[in-house]
């Protein structure tokens, strides 16, 4: 039987700086958390927030009448980068490209799967929780 963990790691990894230790450290314990069991498979879900929160901030500031959906794919951009900067810190593990869209059809092939906050619609918060039901999980890790 497969153990899967669904772990948050949220945009506290670059609160104003990218904190590259923390995401290292956390590759390195992801690699050895897989490699011990091969039962074991990893979700980890991204967040966006200094990140996002920054370059909204700057389109505000460019922009008299910022617009909603605008700020919200900027967010949705945040997050993707901080997926996509996590992401190699694993060297080996995750050879499934990151999840755009974490509501749809999902190949899960390997053993750490990193899907990034999908939509303006979604929080990466919303997105664990949903991503720990369809996976009927009931560990789930949380670091803001």
């Amino acid at each position: 039987m497969k153990q899967v963990t669904v772990v948050s790691l949220g945009g506290s990894i670059a609160p104003d700086k990218v904190d590259h230790q923390l995401i290292a450290d956390f590759g390195r314990l992801s690699w050895v958390h897989t490699k011990a069991d091969s039962r074991r498979k990893l979700v980890i879900v991204t967040g966006g927030r200094s990140s996002a929160r920054i370059y909204q901030e700057a389109y505000r500031a460019i922009v008299e009448n910022a617009d909603s959906d605008q700020l919200d794919w900027i967010g949705v951009a945040a997050t993707h980068l901080n997926g996509q900067l996590v992401e190699p810190s694993s060297p080996g593990v995750c050879p499934d490209p990151l999840v755009i869209d974490p509501t749809a059809e999902i190949e899960f092939s390997d053993r750490y799967w990193q899907p990034p906050a999908g939509n303006r619609d979604s929080h990466h918060s919303t997105t664990l929780v949903v991503l720990a039901e369809r996976l009927d999980r009931r560990m789930v890790i949380y670091q803001t």
